[in-house]
């Protein structure tokens, strides 16, 4: 039997597509360019031939001829040994543990793999690599235990390549051959290591971008901010990109010893006004006006003007927040907390205090700031060890809300103090009539137990099975505290193997 040319099979497919779109009763189905004898109700006949089309766009190719792939080059490091190998099935294939902290797992299987320098089993590359594909978080630690086979199989399957080291004279030799985004990528992985080489770089190549990826670049600069940058940075407040400007400014403002900063501290004075108290001097006030005149550096320096009553707020807006905040203790002759305390009831100067605090990362202020206004951000600017005392002396009494917003600020795995407080807090027996719609744990902050707390949830999950018990643990609760149990001794048994 002789087989109907290509482009007649390709016809009728359109063909029959649109009959079977529009309806038979519109537009009759074609005649089959194969020499068949099928009959039956149009209906049937249509989806009989839709699934020959079907099969033909998919079987239905002419053969050709592939190029040889060249195969992956041998491991240098051996492999996991037998036991991990054997738990990393088990995570893959049949993890015994809530779903949501399965990726955690896998990252500190792939974490310490990657710390004893052994590699993951060619055959579960994968399955891993696909998970990274829905769990970006998973990607950074099995590029680093993925091996030889895993640099060859990301390249053929364009999974992101393992960076490597980036040195600035390598990255200045490459940069014309990559792409524009892969060297700004590759610029800012540069910046963590070696600022002044990432620095000059920039300098080098920055006619050559576009204002997005300026920005980009722009961003990675908050590592390793410094007084160094400063020149680079006061030029780009002529760049034309009004993004550009705004980044190249936000970044000045971490620099209070700059002359941006200086030009900042000039415009703040003259809108400063202390009322000092006779008596008592709590009751002194400070009163902030808004700019009516500006010099000529004012608008490079991002001031909108004096044109309007809206265009002095926001201006004045700019001056706070930008002005070094020694320029405060210069202008008005007050400590720090003597300043906080005559501006605590103007909100919007409390407000552009607060961004200039965590801009600055000044931990004076931030203190000074914290008793009158809590505020995430000025938590973070807190030294870890003054963040964890602050944490500490409100767990126990804050708002079910402000008790979740204080798990965020806690950081990742808590210190066993923090753990100790959160537990108490959410097993604590609820008042008679009151009840929280939401949970104050989920299931994610298993991972954050630290070890040195299993003993105790232990203990708390066997005293809330006992008549009377003097904890409340609801069954949501006490699904989250048993997978940190289990957590840690999968994490336990993963770091045995590999002893």
């Amino acid at each position: 039997m002789s087989l109907p040319d290509s482009a007649a099979v390709e016809r009728w497919r359109r063909d029959l597509l649109s009959a079977a779109i529009l309806g038979t009763d519109r537009r009759p189905f074609p005649d089959s360019p194969f020499a068949d004898t099928a009959s039956g109700p149009p209906d049937d006949e249509v989806l009989a031939r839709v699934a020959v089309a079907a099969a033909l766009v998919r079987a239905g190719r002419r053969p050709t001829v592939a190029d040889p792939v060249t195969p992956a080059t041998a491991e240098s490091s051996p492999y996991a040994p037998p036991s991990a190998i054997e738990l990393l099935g088990v995570l893959i294939d049949a993890p015994p543990i809530a779903r949501e902290v399965r990726i955690p797992l896998l990252n500190r299987w792939l974490q310490t793999a990657a710390d004893r320098d052994a590699v993951v089993p060619p055959r579960f590359l994968p399955t891993l690599i696909a998970l990274a594909g829905t769990a970006p978080e998973l990607l950074p630690s099995l590029q680093r235990a993925w091996g030889r086979r895993g640099d060859w199989l990301a390249e053929k399957s364009g999974t992101a390549a393992r960076p490597s080291t980036p040195d600035a004279a390598d990255l200045g030799r490459d940069w014309a051959r990559l792409r524009t985004t892969d060297a700004v990528d590759a610029l800012a992985a540069l910046r963590e290591g070696d600022p002044h080489g990432a620095r000059e770089l920039t300098a080098a190549h920055w006619s050559e971008l576009p204002a997005a990826l300026k920005e980009r670049v722009l961003e990675s600069w908050r590592v390793g901010l410094s007084t160094a940058d400063e020149p680079f940075l006061d030029a780009l407040l002529d760049e034309r990109s009004a993004r550009v400007r705004d980044a190249a400014r936000a970044l000045l403002r971490g620099l209070p010893t700059s002359a941006f900063g200086t030009r900042m501290a000039g415009r703040l004075a003259p809108l400063l006004t202390v009322e000092r108290a006779r008596v008592f001097a709590s009751n002194t006030r400070i009163t902030v006006l808004a700019p009516t005149v500006l010099d000529d550096a004012a608008t490079r320096d991002g001031l909108a003007g004096v044109a309007t009553a809206a265009d002095r707020a926001a201006s004045l807006q700019t001056v706070l927040t930008a002005a070094p905040l020694r320029a405060w203790c210069e202008a008005t002759g007050l400590s720090v907390e003597r300043i906080v305390a005559a501006v605590r009831d103007d909100d919007a100067v409390l407000g552009a205090l607060i961004r200039a605090t965590t801009d600055q990362r000044n931990t004076e202020w931030a203190r000074a700031l914290l008793s009158v206004r809590r505020d995430p951000s000025l938590i973070r600017t807190l030294p870890d060890h003054e963040r964890e005392q602050y944490l500490l002396r409100l767990l126990p009494t804050d708002t079910d809300v402000g008790f979740r917003e204080l798990l965020g600020l806690a950081g990742a795995p808590w210190s066993p103090p923090i753990a100790d407080a959160i537990l108490a807090r959410v097993t604590r027996p609820t008042p008679r009539g009151r009840s929280s719609h939401v949970p104050l744990l989920q299931i994610h902050h298993a991972t954050r137990f630290p070890a040195e707390s299993v003993p105790r949830i232990r203990e708390v999950l066997a005293r809330a099975e006992l008549p009377g018990a003097d904890v409340e643990i609801s069954e949501r609760l006490r699904r989250v505290l048993t997978t940190a149990v289990t957590y840690h001794s999968f994490d336990r048994s993963i770091q045995e193997a590999f002893s």
